[in-house]
């Protein structure tokens, strides 16, 4: 959340889903949210959907046509969410955007890069061959909620890999 607000225009929303936690970190972050950003939208779930349902349920309540998903262990770097505008506002055919993306072994402090390069051809664009030896679209690449409107969202039977099997649903679809 923290890296996300200060990236958010007066016109966006953030929602926030708190999928029934019981280890009472949400609260500090929902207030958070609401004294620093004034479209903050909370969500507590009842019982716990676990991720694909907890998505499905923020996306459901958002109000956005982009949607960037950030787990609570995700942070955004800074001019993010500008990039991620202009990638869709240049392409307007485009239903899901990536880029490269630094992963951080928490405990051992060890970091690494996964270049979208691996993924795409000359222009940029998804190479589906090299994505089927490479996989690295995740969760938190943006996408079009028409999209995922058409696709019917994320699947709560696959509860380990439900980004993987919806960005698999999403390319099958000819997104």
């Amino acid at each position: 959340v923290h890296s996300v607000i200060p990236q958010l225009r007066t016109s966006d929303q953030i929602v926030i889903v708190d999928d029934a936690s019981t280890d009472g970190e949400f609260e500090a972050v929902a207030t958070y949210a609401s004294e620093n950003f004034n479209n903050a939208k909370i969500l507590r779930m009842a019982r716990n959907l676990g991720a694909a349902g907890a998505k499905n349920a923020g996306i459901e309540a958002s109000r956005g046509s982009i949607i960037v998903l950030v787990d609570g262990d995700d942070s955004l770097p800074p001019k993010s969410l500008s990039r991620v505008r202009e990638a869709f506002r240049k392409n307007l055919e485009a239903e899901i955007v990536f880029g490269n993306f630094r992963e951080i072994d928490l405990a051992s402090g060890e970091q690494w890069l996964s270049s979208a390069e691996m993924v795409s051809d000359s222009k940029g664009w998804l190479d589906t061959a090299k994505l089927a030896r490479h996989w690295v679209l995740l969760g938190s690449s943006p996408f079009r909620r028409s999209m995922f409107n058409r696709i019917g969202g994320y699947d709560p039977r696959y509860p380990k890999t439900d980004d993987v099997d919806f960005f698999r649903k999403a390319l099958v679809s000819g997104a």
